[in-house]
């Protein structure tokens, strides 16, 4: 595989895996209402910078590390409690009405943290960088940095453009989604969050140490 092959292939790889609901796109949807356009590239800033340090941890050979039960037991349970926390905090927004639909610059920061939440605290993020991700770097790193680089930018890419979509479609359909159409779509999100949380939890469960 050529690295315009590696990069195609991890463009469109990593191009499912975004557009597959998640935390992330929670996160992105509900931000999007508050921030307009930016939420889905500010959240996207904060997983990408997760993602970088996962690379090069795996880069390194530390791939035994995700893979190992406790790992998966601490991150599974952790992790699915702060979703079940996010989802509440959202329907609690919901069910007072206390969405805005005004945008707001004090909002980035939470964005950027949420970005980053949403992604460490996914254990089927971690499943996958254990698994089909270190095998792209082993791929790319037949190529040395360079390989790395063109699999690295060309699958965050991939998450900078259907967030960015996302935000797009929520941030400037705001002028013409009327508030309570906003709380249903942020509701649903939570209503996901909440059984993703739940499914989480289970799945640490299952690796009790």
């Amino acid at each position: 595989m050529d690295p315009l092959s590696l990069a195609a292939v991890s463009f469109a790889v990593g191009f499912s895996g975004a557009v597959a609901p998640g935390p992330l796109f929670a996160v992105v949807v509900s931000s999007s209402s508050k921030v307009g356009f930016k939420a889905g590239p500010i959240a996207t800033v904060g997983h990408a910078t997760v993602e970088a340090l996962m690379v090069l941890m795996l880069s390194l050979g530390l791939s035994v590390v995700f893979t190992s039960p406790t790992v998966k037991f601490m991150v599974g349970v952790v992790g699915g409690c702060m979703m079940i926390i996010m989802a509440l905090l959202m329907l609690r927004s919901v069910v007072l009405n206390k969405i805005s639909i005004e945008v707001k610059k004090e909002e980035n920061r939470n964005v950027l943290l949420g970005g980053i939440m949403a992604t460490t605290l996914n254990p089927y993020w971690i499943l996958w960088w254990a698994t089909i991700g270190a095998a792209y770097v082993v791929i790319s790193l037949n190529y040395g940095l360079l390989g790395l680089l063109v699999f690295y930018i060309a699958h965050i890419s991939s998450d900078f453009t259907w967030y960015s979509l996302v935000s797009l479609i929520i941030g400037y359909g705001r002028k013409m989604i009327k508030r309570k159409h906003i709380r249903i779509i942020i509701g649903c999100c939570a209503i996901f969050l909440l059984y993703a949380g739940i499914q989480f939890i289970l799945f640490g469960l299952a690796y009790i140490p």
